[in-house]
């Protein structure tokens, strides 16, 4: 008895098997798919990452060496331009400096005395000229050393953040040595690169989209702001910038950015699934239904599309094969019987 429902069961199976099932069982294979070509208007992006950089960025050196004695602006805190930032302590050229006011002075009044004794002839001319080299090297000197012993007061070159200090105070800093790490940030640049492919496509000016893993919710609608002429050798791509005002001093140098720039707009173009282009070494080719006969036709790719490839050698209304394309030839049929 239970042999017998096994038999049974084996029968029910076998003939649910699917009209699609017995064609392939007998030798034959399911008709090609296919869809209706059709034209569209699309816009075609280039996606790159780029990263932030502050558009001033510079270590400001010690000109001259001296102990940290003062800091007036911690790291993170905003300068103007000419703001003192810090304070070194050199007593040597302090002492220059004072030994230099003194001289000028000195100078000053013994250049004033010979000018009225000459002026009433009461010395002769050379002593009245060298009491006036006397001043002018005086001054001189002066000069020298003031602006030497001012070096020792570091100020802000521009307006901007101190981004880090590398010295502590007490700590004897050498003279051309970095004491800050500045920047002005008010201004970014995000940079990136572009394949050598694209150089005649991406322009300045070209339309460009900004977004950031860090600040989702920030978006910028900018343009490319410069394309460097020269190709890097290495990685065959060139440089391009977008500068940009730093929205809230939100971003930061070395931050990432998602850039979307604009490579072109095209109109009333045929589209076609990337899948169904047979790609060779010399010419790309789609398969055509022309009237339940498979016709080959070469064509040219435009822009890419999404999932899909604008091309060129197709018309609007023709019937595209888009399945089993490595598997058929010129003449095979839409039902595929030529090809058992």
């Amino acid at each position: 008895m239970k042999m017998r429902n096994l038999y049974v069961l084996f029968l029910l199976l076998l003939s649910c098997t699917s009209p699609q099932q017995d064609a392939i069982k007998d030798g034959q294979k399911a008709p090609l798919q296919t869809i209706i070509v059709q034209e569209k208007s699309f816009v075609d992006y280039l996606h790159l990452d780029g990263r932030i950089q502050a558009k001033s960025r510079i270590n400001i050196l010690a000109e001259e060496g001296g102990v940290l004695s003062e800091i007036i602006k911690e790291k993170g805190t905003f300068a103007e331009t000419g703001d003192t930032l810090a304070i070194l302590d050199n007593q040597v050229l302090k002492s220059s400096f004072e030994q230099a006011a003194a001289t000028l002075k000195l100078a000053e009044l013994d250049f004033k005395s010979k000018e009225n004794l000459y002026k009433k002839k009461a010395i002769p001319e050379n002593e009245f000229l060298l009491a006036q080299y006397r001043l002018d090297q005086a001054r001189a000197q002066y000069n020298i050393t003031r602006a030497r012993y001012h070096k020792l007061f570091i100020s802000a070159p521009f307006d901007g953040y101190v981004n880090d200090r590398f010295y502590d105070m007490g700590a004897f800093v050498a003279q051309m040595t970095p004491l800050f790490d500045y920047m002005d940030n008010h201004i970014v640049i995000i940079a990136f690169e572009i394949n050598e492919n694209y150089i005649d496509d991406i322009k300045k000016g070209t339309p460009a989209r900004v977004t950031f893993d860090a600040i989702n919710q920030l978006v910028l609608e900018t343009k490319v702001s410069l394309v460097y002429k020269a190709i890097d050798p290495q990685t065959r791509t060139f440089r391009a910038e977008i500068w940009i005002e730093n929205p809230d001093h939100k971003l930061a140098p070395d931050m990432s950015a998602n850039i979307r720039l604009l490579r072109g707009k095209f109109d009333n173009q045929i589209i076609v699934p990337k899948d169904a282009i047979l790609f060779s070494e010399h010419k790309n080719f789609v398969f055509l239904d022309s009237a339940g006969i498979v016709r080959k036709v070469p064509v040219e790719i435009v822009a890419t599309f999404n999932d899909s490839l604008a091309v060129q050698g197709l018309n609007a209304g023709d019937t595209l094969v888009v399945s089993d394309q490595n598997e058929i030839s010129i003449g095979d049929s839409m039902n595929n019987d030529l090809l058992n």
